[in-house]
């Protein structure tokens, strides 16, 4: 119990209650839900008020059994709780009870009402000192507030100065920091740029030999895929490129590879064992020359390769002439198709005009 709490205590000769035993937050916090309290301090004092409450629960119970009608039971109750036996208080109670209707009963003179009023007596006094102590603290704490207060003007002051020096240098910082971000991303453009003119001045020394032919790599058939080869060597109408996967290609990526006008794709070792059916007829139907690599005669190095004129040429040539008896087969389909049709349609003529 605090001292200051201590001392309140003994100036009214209040009973303390003391737990059997530390209680934990949770069991705080449990006891105390069905009540509002605004802190930490506010439910602890609660807390300890209901426990008092629930220990002596029981006995204010076992009170109200045996007390008769007509007694007050907060007194009766205040009075067992400072350490009366019950038929002490009843007996006491009776008497004063048994005094005439308007008369007082005389009080009870010896060394127990003696005592009781030295208590009170001390009691006031302390009350006294208590209180010119508190307002002494109050007093001062006034003055300390002022004091504060002047001196929180006085910073308030100078820190508006700084915060508005602070303010501009944060300001002038954060331009400089998005400055050197644009910076930084310019450079890495720049870079990317630089390889990417490498790359495809290599390509065109590597055309200019005539023996063979430059390949670019793809690294799958994608839209990152397709963005990483125009980032690094870029897309020109005629270009072989070499394919290292196929899986998860799309339709939509080999439509813009038809657009773009490339002269061939080759499907790599690695990627032609886990290359979908429906790869090649995609391929086909966009006109797009679809070689494998031994065909193609590629060699690839890194993210380069070669592949030898003659095997390409061959291979081109091989697939040009599987692409016209594959268009000749469809306007033979296409054909046939019709012809059904027609025939279905005069069948049902003629049988309606017999």
């Amino acid at each position: 119990m605090p001292f200051t709490v201590e001392k309140i205590r003994r100036a009214f000769s209040a009973v303390a209650f003391t737990p059997k035993q530390d209680v934990s937050v949770e069991t705080k916090v449990e006891l105390t839900a069905p009540y509002p309290y605004a802190n930490d301090h506010e439910r602890d004092a609660l807390s300890a008020a209901l426990g008092a409450y629930l220990q002596y629960r029981q006995k204010f119970q076992n009170l109200i059994k045996r007390i008769s009608p007509g007694h007050d039971l907060d007194e009766v109750w205040a009075r067992v709780i400072r350490g009366q036996s019950l038929d002490q208080v009843l007996g006491e109670m009776k008497v004063g009870a048994a005094a005439p209707a308007g008369e007082v009963p005389p009080p009870i003179i010896g060394e127990k009402h003696d005592e009781r009023v030295r208590i009170l007596d001390g009691m006031v006094k302390w009350l006294r000192t208590f209180v010119t102590e508190l307002q002494e603290d109050l007093s001062a704490k006034d003055y300390e507030i002022q004091r504060l207060q002047g001196r929180i003007r006085k910073d308030h002051s100078a820190r508006e100065l700084e915060l508005a020096k602070d303010a501009e240098v944060v300001k002038k910082d954060a331009i400089i920091k998005s400055l050197k971000q644009h910076l930084r991303k310019e450079e890495r453009h720049n870079r990317n740029l630089s390889r990417r003119i490498a790359r495809i001045r290599k390509f065109a020394e590597l055309s200019k030999e005539g023996e063979v032919v430059p390949v670019k790599i793809m690294e799958s058939l994608t839209r990152d895929g397709l963005r990483r080869l125009n980032d690094e060597a870029g897309i020109e109408t005629g270009d072989i490129i070499y394919l290292l996967r196929t899986s998860g290609w799309g339709k939509s990526v080999v439509r813009e590879l038809a657009e773009a006008g490339i002269g061939a794709m080759v499907i790599g070792s690695s990627a032609a064992a886990e290359t979908d059916p429906l790869l090649k007829p995609a391929f086909r139907v966009a006109g797009i020359p679809h070689l494998s690599e031994k065909d193609a005669g590629v060699v690839v190095r890194g993210k380069q390769g070669l592949a030898g004129k003659d095997s390409l040429d061959s291979a081109l040539s091989e697939w040009r002439d599987e692409q016209v008896q594959h268009e000749r087969e469809k306007k033979s389909e296409l054909i046939e198709h019709i012809f059904k049709e027609y025939k279905s349609e005069r069948s049902k003529e003629v049988r309606k005009s017999g």
